[in-house]
């Protein structure tokens, strides 16, 4: 599988600068004010806008006052798109919401003749029939009739330039919005999308990420936060991520989830998930008991390549018997994800009884190319890699070439190896999911399992899993050669926090003003292009 088709399976979405459209609502009646009733059809329109793309910017309560009716109407009429009003439609005393309308944009109210033969037919009413104040409308209303409107609960929707007026019954106005709602669609493209995030820790501890993210974020998404105060005592902080772009949204989350641990994450609901996107995530759930079942928690598209991954993986086993396949693993955290993946696909084909019983209990190969002077920590971490990962290593000192010559005489039966290599590895943007070495190279098939995983998807899915990794990368350092040409990456030097020297860390100090600088961990790094800043190059 090559970069292109790798690529087209990640989703494209145009980034989108659509206009907001907005709404106000103006909820009027004495009984609402006095509280009498409760107001739920400002909740219910809110909701049902929302989704459609239209932003409520505003709710506002008046009472039955010509006065102030006709103030907020013209005041709302200015400021947003839409005006929708609820209530003070009927033919009592106090259903002056029409006359309001009329009296903000000083319209004559005349008897329109499509609501009289709605209201009336052919035949003519009685000058004392109260339902004629029905009829008596602003001069330039348009009426809107929805085909089914003489069901019980849908009533005509008067519009007068920009207001929407709605009864303010509760069932009359939904059912009234949902034969109507297709008129709110014609100046917006744009939906709306959320991402809700459940959090098992106290919002103080979420403060300042949530800030953070916010500022970084303003003007693309909204950051909001949640106390849990029902009963139910699953989460204890729910936050909301909202935007128009779900890029964005997924971009900011994966953002978050650096700021906080995954660990504290019981669960998350997405608006936008499509069925292509739950088929994805329902592939790969088998690896989700190492979370605790926590699937939800993963970004789709970490989701997307992990079965990119994982689908390699399988073809290549289908390809080549267990016996001929090796990983490529030299402690780095590209190769510990690599192991982790294929060890756990492994297991689940053990479970599942895809391979032969000869192969089921049979170790991973694992070829170890050493440099010189290599770290002591990547060192000791390869040696509790291989125990974890029931790993046979062959370890060859020298160039790679010269290792898969060895390779090639010392285990003649392999044919394939898998590496951790990714396009953002120099030299690495041509490759294919398949390569087989040069051709004045020994004959492998190089197989790279996870090309088209970005830092930032590397450093998630470690976290995500809690994957044990060089604890290097804990110390600030980013990308892994050996220990005369690799330093902390500077990107991530802490200088809030420097700390006295004493000792020598690391197999590198740099004394500043008699103190050893502080480095934040790997995973914090946020120019993914200063990955290899660590790295000395030779003169």
């Amino acid at each position: 599988m090559d970069k292109q088709q790798i690529n087209g399976l990640e989703e494209q979405e145009p980034p989108g600068h659509e206009k907001m459209v907005t709404a106000g609502i103006i909820v009027i009646g004495d009984e609402i004010l006095k509280g009498h009733i409760q107001d739920t059809n400002s909740h219910y329109l809110c909701k049902e806008l929302w989704k459609i793309g239209i932003m409520v910017s505003k709710i506002s309560v008046v009472g039955d006052s010509l006065e102030s009716i006709s103030k907020e109407v013209r005041l709302f009429s200015k400021q947003f798109d839409y005006v929708l009003t609820s209530g003070g439609i009927g033919p009592t005393h106090d259903d002056v919401t029409m006359e309001g309308i009329g009296k903000a944009f000083n319209e004559e109210m005349i008897c329109h003749p499509d609501m009289m033969k709605l209201f009336f037919g052919d035949k003519t009413p009685s000058p004392d029939n109260a339902w004629i104040k029905m009829t008596i409308v602003p001069n330039s209303t348009t009426v809107h009739i929805a085909p089914n409107a003489k069901d019980l609960y849908i009533c005509p929707l008067l519009i007068v330039k920009n207001v929407y007026p709605f009864p303010g019954i509760p069932t009359g106005l939904r059912d009234t919005f949902q034969a109507v709602k297709h008129l709110f669609t014609t100046k917006t493209n744009c939906v709306f999308y959320l991402k809700q995030i459940f959090f098992t820790i106290d919002e103080d501890e979420l403060a300042h990420p949530l800030r953070r993210l916010q500022e970084e974020y303003t003007g693309k998404i909204d950051v909001g936060s949640y106390p849990n105060d029902s009963n139910n005592k699953d989460y204890i902080v729910k936050v909301t991520l909202e935007g128009r772009n779900k890029s964005l949204l997924e971009e900011a989350y994966c953002r978050l989830l650096v700021y906080v641990s995954p660990d504290t994450i019981i669960s998350v609901i997405n608006s936008y998930d499509n069925e292509i996107d739950k088929d994805i995530r329902q592939s790969i759930s088998w690896l989700s008991q190492y979370i605790g079942n926590r699937d939800s928690i993963i970004p789709i598209e970490l989701c997307r390549k992990i079965k990119l991954s994982i689908d390699i993986m399988n073809e290549t086993l289908d390809r080549y018997s267990h016996d001929r396949v090796c990983v490529a693993f030299n402690g780095g955290k590209d190769c510990t994800v690599l192991l982790y993946l294929f060890h756990s696909l492994l297991e689940w084909r053990k479970v599942n009884r895809i391979d032969t019983s000869e192969e089921i209990d049979r170790k991973i190969k694992g070829l170890y190319v050493s440099a010189d002077h290599p770290f002591q920590q990547v060192e000791d971490f390869i040696s509790v890699c291989t125990q974890r990962y029931n790993i046979d290593l062959i370890k060859i000192r020298g160039s790679i070439r010269s290792a898969l010559e060895k390779l090639k005489l010392s285990n003649p039966k392999l044919k394939a190896v898998l590496m951790g290599t990714r396009f953002s590895d120099p030299y690495s943007e041509s490759l294919e999911s398949f390569s087989l070495t040069d051709s004045t190279w020994p004959q492998y098939m190089r197989v790279h399992c996870i090309l088209n995983w970005s830092y930032c998807h590397i450093w998630l899915f470690l976290r995500i899993f809690k994957i044990p990794y060089c604890i290097l990368y804990d110390k600030g350092y980013t990308s892994l050669g050996n220990s005369t040409n690799t330093v902390p990456n500077p990107a991530l030097c802490d200088t809030s926090t420097d700390t006295p020297l004493n000792t020598l860390t690391n197999g590198y100090t740099e004394k500043r003003n008699g103190y050893l600088p502080h480095y934040l961990p790997a995973f914090m790094l946020q120019d993914e292009s200063l990955e290899r800043a660590g790295r000395i190059k030779k003169l």
